[in-house]
């Protein structure tokens, strides 16, 4: 059984949010991605960096499920 992090999350996983209020886990390896990158950065002009509460993307979860799909075919 995995080991639980932050959060109830998996253990090297993280959680963000969408801007329709949909959660999802991402690994932590994503994080060094480009279109990660981008997101994190559209995230921090829109909404600010504010510590407390989740990470929320600025992006509907439909554009979510496709970065992520993009990212886990290139780390096959």
């Amino acid at each position: 059984m995995p080991k639980k992090g932050f959060g109830g999350t998996n253990k090297g996983h993280f959680v963000v949010y969408t801007t329709d209020e949909k959660r999802f886990v991402v690994p932590l390896q994503y994080l060094d991605s480009q279109p990660f990158q981008e997101l994190l950065k559209m995230a921090e002009a829109e909404f600010g960096l504010a510590c407390n509460g989740p990470i929320r993307l600025p992006c509907d979860a439909q554009h979510m499920e496709y970065v992520l799909s993009l990212l886990a075919k290139s780390s096959r």
